[in-house]
């Protein structure tokens, strides 16, 4: 009888930590999902900024050429 009895202690500590583990997989799931959407995020934010850039650089070299041309015709 003293081992039906500590058996079933054991037996629902057992089921707790089962369910406990099961929610503690679940939320380490949607973690590893929201990062990989957040790594999703950064990428294409990262073109944008690439492009914003390179758009920039461009337009200061545009705007130098013009600012050459329009000095050296003046002389």
């Amino acid at each position: 009888m003293t081992t039906t009895a500590t058996e079933s202690p054991d037996g629902e500590r057992l089921a707790r930590l089962e369910t406990r583990v099961e929610s503690l997989e679940l939320h380490a799931a949607q973690i590893r999902d929201d990062i990989r959407e957040l790594r999703a995020r950064m990428d294409r934010q990262f073109l944008w900024i690439l492009g914003i850039i390179i758009t920039m650089w461009v337009s200061l070299v545009a705007l130098g050429v013009t600012a050459m041309i329009t000095l050296l015709s003046r002389l």
